[in-house]
């Protein structure tokens, strides 16, 4: 990407932050937040200063953190990426695009963050020779719902009789017990 935005006649100036905050921001025409996790400050929404940002989840119903764990669990019908001007909230500036496709029985939370990436980098190709030479129309969102960071329960509770299945059905590193979720299959391998 950063290759491809040199190529476009202007500076790019570009913070890789191991993903921390940026502490000092260097002047800038346009900024671009591109799968960041860190709130960009309110300082920089001071009406001279645009910014854009790439979010991996379909706007405005998903705002947030752990957006694929939530349309997973919240059962939603699909899911896609999202272009947004930013404002001093979080996710609820006004929508660019937003790109969308089916969440199918087996897809993972891996899966849906793969293809929503897959739509970011297609978005950002679309708009960002635009949006370096003028504003690029859009609507306002409406709704939505904002999920916040926070610890994701990483152990599935067994009840008694499956926990005793599950050690009966596991001869590491030979066999290991199966569980299907929606039509795909997962081998448990103990740690």
């Amino acid at each position: 990407m950063l290759r491809w935005l040199g190529k476009q006649s202007c500076d790019v100036v570009y913070s890789d932050t191991d993903n921390r905050p940026v502490e000092k921001f260097p002047d800038y025409d346009l900024g671009i937040a591109f799968l960041y996790g860190h709130r960009i400050p309110a300082s920089e929404f001071d009406g001279r200063k645009q910014w854009i940002n790439f979010h991996s989840a379909p706007l405005p119903e998903l705002r947030g953190r752990d957006v694929a764990y939530q349309a997973i669990m919240q059962e939603v019908p699909d899911f896609g990426a999202s272009i947004h001007y930013m404002d001093a909230g979080l996710d609820t500036g006004p929508l660019i695009e937003v790109q969308r496709f089916p969440i199918k029985p087996h897809f993972t939370a891996g899966d849906l963050a793969l293809r929503s990436q897959r739509l970011l980098l297609r978005l950002f190709r679309k708009h960002i020779p635009t949006l370096l030479q003028r504003d690029v129309p859009s609507v306002p969102q409406v709704g939505g719902a904002y999920y916040p960071k926070k610890e994701l329960p990483i152990y599935i509770e067994l009840d008694r009789a499956q926990q005793r299945l599950l050690r009966a059905l596991t001869a590491h590193p030979l066999f290991h017990a199966k569980v299907t979720a929606g039509g795909r299959s997962y081998r448990i391998i103990p740690e």
